[in-house]
């Protein structure tokens, strides 16, 4: 970890931190058309839960998450589990694992080796619990130079490479001290909110897609009680049709309607990975629900917090 830091701290030199005047151009409309792209992954994954709801689908079968019964905020991702894409360091030595080319010759990978996922057998049909995986870091060896003899592999065993496909067992690879990083998505839901505003809790509920990066405090954290812990960092955007608006003085019957609106959250949640596990998140955002709503909305564009701590629903 302290040599994947030092490499980091090398890259950013003087020199590498220059830009072009065309590429301080261009930055600010990459960002843009990044933020635009995933506002409008939101609204289109919203629209489709709501025709799914009107047409009487389930919220199960329709893939749409329900508000749990203890009633906190809680992240229900789409991703399946899936490990494609994730990077990986194995912290103990690890024997028979096989070449994607050759599933008969095994091979063997010593402790602080560094994989990248390229393929997940969750996402295949029939599915499977093979991962096809690629070394990007072989223990302490320099990749430009030949690894020295490792006197923990086995004798009828070959190290692996840097440049060779691997299939490992994924519940293997759980069953050995390793880290994980890597994206993950699904449904963001927040059943309260805490206005600070005027320092008062609303009932409205936020479902919307979330996209999120899962960062692993794994053996080698100087921190030891962070040691078997995750940190997942959110940001969602959805268009909500069940935000609770009091209807406007002198409207009767008085009461509340459901108005739709854009609802924004961003935060982290983080996860105790022991048992079923534990979660605890923060999180805050801005509902807006501009002339949609028909009574005006005490909340537009006011910054809610949400505090989530519940059991492991992701």
């Amino acid at each position: 970890m302290q040599q994947a830091s030092s490499q980091a701290l090398v890259s950013l030199s003087p020199k590498s931190s220059r830009h072009s005047p065309l590429s301080r151009q261009f930055a600010p409309a990459v960002v843009l058309s990044f933020l635009l792209s995933f506002l409008g992954w939101g609204l289109l994954w919203s629209a489709e839960a709501v025709a799914d709801s009107a047409s009487g689908v389930s919220a199960a079968s329709a893939n749409i998450p329900t508000v749990p019964a203890s009633g906190v905020p809680t992240v229900t991702p789409n991703d399946n589990g899936s490990w494609k894409g994730d990077t990986i360091v194995i912290h103990t030595d690890v024997k028979d694992i096989k070449a994607a080319s050759d599933p008969l010759k095994k091979y063997f990978a010593p402790a602080d080796s560094m994989l990248h996922v390229s393929t997940d057998g969750i996402d295949q049909k029939p599915s499977s619990q093979n991962l096809t995986v690629k070394f990007d870091r072989v223990g302490d060896c320099k990749p430009d130079s030949p690894c020295a003899p490792n006197p923990r592999k086995p004798a009828d065993q070959e190290q692996v490479d840097l440049y060779s496909a691997y299939v490992m067992d994924k519940a293997a690879v759980e069953a050995i001290d390793h880290s994980r990083r890597g994206w993950t998505f699904g449904a963001l839901i927040v059943p309260f909110k805490y206005q600070t505003h005027d320092k008062s809790f609303s009932g409205s509920t936020s479902i919307g897609p979330y996209l999120g990066y899962r960062i692993a405090n794994d053996s080698t954290v100087s921190f030891k009680l962070l040691q078997g812990t995750s940190t997942t960092f959110v940001l969602s955007a959805g268009w909500v049709s069940n935000i609770a608006v009091a209807t406007a003085p002198g409207v009767t019957p008085a009461g509340t309607v459901n108005s739709s609106g854009l609802s924004l959250a961003t935060g982290f949640i983080f996860a105790v990975d022991k048992g079923t596990g534990i979660r605890v998140g923060v999180l805050a955002g801005q509902d807006r629900l501009g002339s949609n709503s028909t009574a005006p909305y005490p909340y537009e564009g006011k910054t809610w917090v949400s505090l989530a701590v519940g059991y492991k629903f992701f």
